[in-house]
């Protein structure tokens, strides 16, 4: 009895037609392998075993605050490790760095729009979401901290972190009275309790030229905890 066939899908379908009789038929992993090599950034599904070896691969969410020129030099010492990463900046952020020295550091193209082309038939938020090893968004603002805590995709960022099964690490940066805002407080606990991992401000001047607690936390206290992150995910 043959096995029935399932229109849809590459790695039920089988080819015979053109084959001499007793050839096996074109199936299961040569599709599968098919699927691979035509697109460079697999979706859900289509992962290969030779893919888990390759080095860690790391999305960055680079968000509107002044701090994002921050997340230029932690895209550096990403690479430094000899890490994939991968960039999306949100359209504030691009008031405050371009896009350019994002591309140029991470040697990847940086997403920014959610109705741009991809380069491949992945749908782009997903593509992104399923090869990361972890999400990291630094800096992470009001805004974008009240969007994760409450499973808002109103753009590309906010759909990759929705859609990521990988540990997400947040890093906020903002105005001290906006954190200590109590709906702040119930955001980043929320946040906590989903385990979203989330790096704490630091105290100092701020860019609004007050002191308080605010400030993006150190590269090396962001970097420490993405390291702590990737070992438990071994």
């Amino acid at each position: 009895m043959t096995e029935p066939r399932s229109r849809g899908s590459a790695v039920n379908l089988c080819v015979r037609r053109g084959k001499p009789a007793g050839a096996q038929p074109l199936c299961g992993e040569v599709l599968r392998q098919a699927a691979l090599r035509s697109c460079s950034r697999p979706c859900f599904g289509v992962i290969s075993g030779a893919m888990k070896n390759k080095a860690r691969h790391i999305l960055l969410g680079v968000t509107g605050s002044i701090a994002a020129y921050k997340a230029v030099e932690l895209v550096r010492l990403m690479r430094k490790r000899d890490w994939e990463v991968s960039v999306i900046m949100t359209r504030a952020a691009t008031k405050f760095v371009g896009e350019l020295t994002f591309r140029t550091l991470s040697r990847n193209p940086v997403a920014v729009d959610m109705f741009d082309a991809p380069e491949e038939w992945c749908p782009e938020h997903l593509a992104l979401a399923e090869r990361a090893d972890a999400v990291v968004v630094a800096p992470c603002t009001a805004n974008v901290i009240a969007k994760i805590a409450h499973g808002l995709a109103d753009d590309l960022l906010a759909c990759a972190v929705l859609a990521a099964a990988a540990p997400v690490i947040v890093a906020p940066a903002m105005n001290a009275r906006m954190w200590d805002n109590p709906a702040m407080r119930a955001n980043v606990k929320l946040l906590l309790s989903r385990g979203v991992h989330v790096v704490d401000v630091e105290s100092g001047e701020l860019a609004c030229g007050c002191e308080g607690r605010g400030r993006m936390a150190s590269l090396d206290s962001i970097m420490s905890a993405l390291d702590r992150v990737l070992r438990k995910a071994r």
